[in-house]
């Protein structure tokens, strides 16, 4: 299991910085809703996306998944560089003011990239998934594609029962994995770094398989399929084919069983809130399921040590500006003790739009 210590001395070594408060009492979420949580994924001697496009006052984290080290580089005109990046590492940077900011790997001098830092507005498109079979196509339910991962935005489908399905890289995290026969709502949201999608599939091949397919939706957005289905199982899985491969080969897919002795199904929740919930424990943890910190925020006192558990089938971070767990694989766990009172705004490096909050009472 990772251990690390949050310092007293913070101001001294400059831990206190953007996205810190010493306010314990601050419940405000540190980005305002047009800044923005990018990635960037440093593989095969490349950075990808090489091009970002955010608002001004949104943090870009790098994350070196190479096999060998490299660095950020933005010389005189852009943020401080990062160091060197091991395999595993990441490295963040804020960008306060518009503009264009080119960098490079120090050690791979091809490896360019920009960061484009100009206004922008919160926009909503509206998509209308799809029900196909091989014969004809007819329209399913028509739905808002909005914000996935915004506090006070509402989710499509809000309060009918259906299933929730988080989207990341590389995995689909379900509310549940059985219904009854009828009408289902299906709400996808993708909390990953690319654009993804819902396929729901008879078994089989050929012309006698049925297929559903809802739009495709960005990073940090979600949308509705909405269909009849039958007694019977049924593939779900996300369509999408870039070029990191077929998305469902990579591991977004699972099985889903329709049959009459299915429970009720939960409505679905509305916008994504960091909920506070207080612990007088010494010792307190949070889980890292369904792409998602709970609870996303946390108020423990001076002293406490908070322990994050990753229980999906995908690796998370838990990254601050003050402290970075780096990657933790599915299953692991990994610390920290906060010994200055403050608020502590932390998101997963691989998917930037989980983010959380620990509180320190004095």
């Amino acid at each position: 299991m990772k251990n690390f210590r949050i310092l007293s001395l913070v101001g001294a070594l400059g831990l206190l910085i953007a996205g810190c408060s010493s306010d314990p009492t601050n419940t405000t979420p540190a980005n305002p809703p047009t800044q923005q949580a990018t990635t960037v994924q440093i593989a095969d001697t490349a950075f990808t996306p090489a091009s970002v496009a955010v608002a001004p006052g949104s943090t870009v984290t790098w994350s070196n998944n190479d096999s060998v080290p490299h660095t950020v580089s933005f010389g005189d005109a852009g943020p401080q560089s990062s160091e060197i990046l091991d395999p595993g590492g990441t490295f963040a940077a804020t960008f306060a003011e518009a503009g264009t900011y080119a960098y490079f790997c120090e050690l791979h001098p091809e490896m360019e990239g920009t960061v484009e830092v100009g206004d922008s507005e919160a926009t909503a498109s509206a998509a209308a998934p799809t029900e196909t079979s091989p014969d004809n196509a007819t329209t399913a339910a028509p739905a808002a594609v909005v914000a996935a991962g915004t506090a006070g935005i509402e989710l499509p489908g809000t309060g009918t029962p259906g299933i929730d399905i988080a989207q990341g890289e590389w995995a689909l995290v379900p509310s549940a994995h059985e219904a009854r026969p009828g009408t289902i709502t299906f709400r996808f949201r993708n909390l990953g770094t690319v654009p993804h999608s819902l396929r729901i599939r008879t078994p089989g091949s050929g012309g006698d398989r049925l297929e559903w397919r809802g739009e495709e939706v960005m990073p940090g957005e979600a949308g509705l399929l909405v269909v009849d289905l039958a007694a019977g199982t049924y593939e779900i899985d996300c369509p999408v084919e870039d070029g990191h491969g077929e998305h469902d080969q990579l591991g977004m897919e699972f099985l889903f069983t329709v049959h009459g002795g299915a429970g009720e199904l939960a409505p679905l929740p509305g916008g994504i809130a960091i909920e506070p919930v207080e612990s007088e424990a010494s010792v307190t943890g949070v889980a890292i399921s369904a792409f998602a910190f709970g609870p996303g925020e946390l108020r423990v006192p001076v002293g406490a040590t908070v322990t994050w558990t990753n229980e999906d089938p995908v690796p998370h971070t838990v990254t601050s500006d003050s402290f970075d767990t780096g990657i933790l694989d599915p299953g692991s766990t990994s610390s920290a003790t906060f010994d200055t009172a403050g608020s502590f705004d932390y998101f997963c490096a691989i998917h930037p739009e989980m983010q959380g909050r620990i509180v320190v009472d004095p």
